[in-house]
């Protein structure tokens, strides 16, 4: 097995891809050399033999998806390479050296174009449309005189990569543990909801069974209805009783015989008793029925949303929503006043509680239905003032960058497989001054006021506020509507910002120095000013950069796996994402990161908000 830089070994295969007659003699040497660092198990040259019958197109597909890395051997006459009809073999979507690279670009292989001898990187014009990705891969050069060294950098940059594949899905196998878990904990918790709907269902039916045995007490009392004869009152009786009436008779008269039959038997004679004088006794008519001293019940006070459980992809959670203080117990009816005292009085109300700056403001959160059935880029807004949010889909992606790309730092590797199981919501625009400012109006944000360095507010971006500024601000937006507003993941930011592509730099447009937009080194840009990305989300890169949630790590060794906030190592300083508007167009690549202390202000830094969706 190869061996990473650490010592350990790492699983993986690698295909070579090559054009004979096209220096194979640099294809054949090369291999020579990999098998001195790799298993020859690990080593996929050549797909020969294929049994008659097959589609040939199909068995190339399914061994380039056994490996994990893919070679191209470019050499002079690989562009132009020709078969014996005089047309160029890439052209040809049969040809095995396209179909080859084409399966590995579908299946978002690693593929690294090497170089041989003097040949030059083919440009996207040369390349057919199904092949234009890999014109965009940094490619390794092999030379004549340097062979032996630049295969040694070669087989560096293939364990690195494999590492990072196997790292990858030592992730996608936990990101399953983990959501086995969550299935697990999800069945115990409908099983905990259905016993407490069942336990509440008996304490309804038991709440009700006096109200109805004071109801048939009442009617025992005043059996009449309202309006109803006595006649009318046995036809009611009779008919809802007679089946007991019929049978409390037929036992009497069963029960009258028997005594009668018993009663021949062992006396003959009856002996009947000496009448007895009884005064008579003075019948009073019955007093009225007293009315039921039990109160009814006084309605159970409304109760705000529930606070969201923490999702497995979550970053911080706000603050919960308090819950309202519960009413008071009704006090025992004060003892009866006399008609005539002119100085009784009923208790006054309780005082109206104190204005509050953010009721003024409309709140409009999403219902639970509303929200389940949220559908990628739908968009809402929960109150007057709140961000507009638009839903991102879940999915999955190679987060960072490779280690051997123009313009990357260490700290942007190694490349790991990001698993976002649940889609969730991002604002569509970085945080504005509006915003901001409403926040601080309504008694939030701690009443700071950030400058705008001449530049106006209104909807340009937010700045001069730090980590703890943004932090503030999520947590009144938390309380205000009773969701889980918060900022975005590191993992989550990058997923966001390249919208579903698999390029670096963002297209449509940015403001950063040189980007060829108005405001390049001279300020910020009203927030949609450029082309939004494929999720529907404006200025991902460039204008502002943007606070995360993740503590700042110098690698993603160990990073998360489930696009859940890092927060371990250096919190003291945060990662920031995006670039900004004076930095070059290097910063806006995708993996781009950047740390600064939670307590930095500055006008080049803002902040954008999420919220964690209900899990369906």
């Amino acid at each position: 097995m190869p061996v990473s830089d650490s010592g350990e070994a790492v699983a993986g295969k690698i295909f070579i891809n090559y054009r004979r007659g096209d220096d194979a003699g640099f294809a054949q040497a090369l291999f020579a050399h990999l098998t001195q660092a790799f298993p020859p198990e690990a080593l996929f040259m050549d797909v020969d033999n294929i049994e008659p019958g097959l589609d040939f197109v199909r068995v190339l597909n399914e061994q380039v998806a056994q490996c994990d890395v893919l070679i191209s051997v470019i050499g002079k006459d690989w562009i132009e390479a020709r078969d014996e009809a005089g047309t160029r073999r890439l052209d040809n979507p049969d040809d095995f050296v396209r179909v080859e690279i084409e399966s590995a670009l579908n299946q978002d292989k690693r593929v690294i174009p090497v170089l041989v001898g003097q040949a030059q990187m083919p440009k996207p014009d040369q390349l057919p449309e199904t092949m234009k990705p890999l014109a965009r891969r940094n490619a390794v050069r092999l030379s004549h005189e340097r062979f032996r060294s630049d295969t040694q950098g070669l087989i560096a940059a293939l364990q690195r990569a494999l590492e990072s594949v196997e790292d990858a899905r030592k992730a996608e196998a936990e990101v399953a543990r983990l959501a086995a878990e969550a299935n697990e904990r999800r069945d115990e918790e409908r099983k905990r909801d259905e016993r407490a709907q069942q336990e509440l269902e008996s304490q309804r039916k038991a709440e009700q069974l006096p109200k109805k045995i004071e109801e048939r007490e009442a009617e025992a009392l005043n059996p009449l209805q309202d309006g109803e004869e006595a006649d009318g009152l046995v036809v009611r009786l009779r008919a809802r009783h007679s089946p007991v009436i019929g049978l409390a008779i037929g036992l009497a008269v069963f029960g009258a015989i028997g005594v009668w039959a018993f009663n021949r038997q062992t006396t003959p004679v009856p002996v009947l008793p000496t009448p007895v004088a009884v005064a008579p006794v003075p019948v009073q008519a019955p007093a009225a029925a007293p009315a039921s001293p039990r109160p009814s019940p006084a309605p159970a006070p409304s109760s705000p949303p529930a606070a969201q459980s923490k999702p497995e992809a979550a970053g911080k959670l706000p603050e919960s929503v308090p819950s309202p203080e519960p009413a008071p117990e009704p006090s025992a009816a004060p003892a009866a006043q006399s008609k005539s005292d002119p100085a009784a009085k009923l208790p006054e109300p309780p005082p109206s509680p104190a204005p509050n700056a953010s009721a003024s403001i409309a709140v409009t959160p999403l219902s639970r239905i509303s929200e389940l059935t949220l559908k990628p880029k739908d968009t809402f807004r929960e109150c007057a003032n709140c961000p507009e949010m638009i839903v991102v889909p879940a999915g999955s992606y190679t987060m960072g960058s490779p280690g051997f790309e123009t313009g990357e730092y260490p700290h942007e590797g190694p490349q790991h497989r990001v698993t976002l199981a649940r889609p969730f919501a991002v604002a569509k625009f970085a945080l504005t001054f509006d915003d901001w400012d409403a926040c601080a109006a309504a008694g939030g944000c701690g009443g700071y006021k950030p400058g705008d360095a001449g530049w106006g507010r209104g909807r340009r971006p937010v700045i001069n506020v730090s980590w703890h500024d943004a932090e503030a601000y999520v947590a009144w937006l938390a309380k205000l509507t009773g969701k889980p507003y918060r900022l975005l993941t590191e993992a989550e930011y990058e997923y966001a910002a390249r919208g579903g592509t698999r390029t670096d730099y963002p297209s449509g447009g940015a403001n950063c120095k040189g980007c060829g937009s108005q405001w390049d080194s001279k300020q910020t840009a009203p927030v949609g000013s450029f082309a939004a990305n494929g999720f529907g989300l404006y200025d991902m890169a460039g204008n502002v950069w943007e606070w995360t949630e993740d503590c700042y790590h110098d690698s993603y060794k160990g990073a998360p796996a489930d696009g859940s906030a890092w927060t371990g190592g250096d919190c003291g300083n945060r990662v920031e994402r995006g670039g900004s508007w004076f930095l070059t167009p290097d910063y806006l690549r995708f993996p781009s990161r950047n740390r600064l202390a939670t307590g930095y202000r500055d006008d080049n830094l803002g902040f954008r908000v999420a919220r964690t969706l209900l899990a369906r």
